[in-house]
């Protein structure tokens, strides 16, 4: 029923407390190559690395980037311009305009040197603009 009897003279369990130093466990780390190269021949995985001017998928790459960023402006062209308060650490309010007003911007209006050192400025939306 509501018991069960465990048989404990058939239970092996063995609990090692402490391990004899000669039976530690071996480094196993691989320290010298082991098995053969991937080729033989000396080639390198993908081939040869050429490192030149302009690679043929340069222009492939760039004509993708020049697309997205087409469709990008065009969106952005049919946004209205909608004004925006950016609030900065020290309390203080700038106006600017919703997606045309950049981190840099508002720095290059506090000063031109501030402009010029900062390299990323962080921004968090209190509501979504569209």
């Amino acid at each position: 029923g509501k018991f069960a009897v465990a048989d404990l003279a058939s239970l092996k369990i063995d609990h090692v407390a402490v391990v004899p130093a000669d039976k530690k466990r071996e480094k196993t780390r691989a320290n010298k190559e082991s098995g053969d190269r991937i080729k033989k021949s000396g080639e390198l995985i993908g081939g040869v690395f050429d490192a030149s001017k302009s690679p043929a998928i340069q222009a492939e790459r760039i004509e993708v980037f020049e697309r997205y960023l087409a469709k990008y402006n065009e969106e952005l062209a049919q946004k209205k311009d909608q004004p925006i308060k950016v609030s900065l650490p020290d309390g203080s309010v700038r106006e600017g305009i919703a997606f045309k007003t950049s981190p840099y911007d508002i720095a290059k209006a506090i000063s031109q040197g501030l402009a010029d050192s900062v390299i990323v400025a962080p921004g968090a939306y209190t509501n979504k603009l569209e």
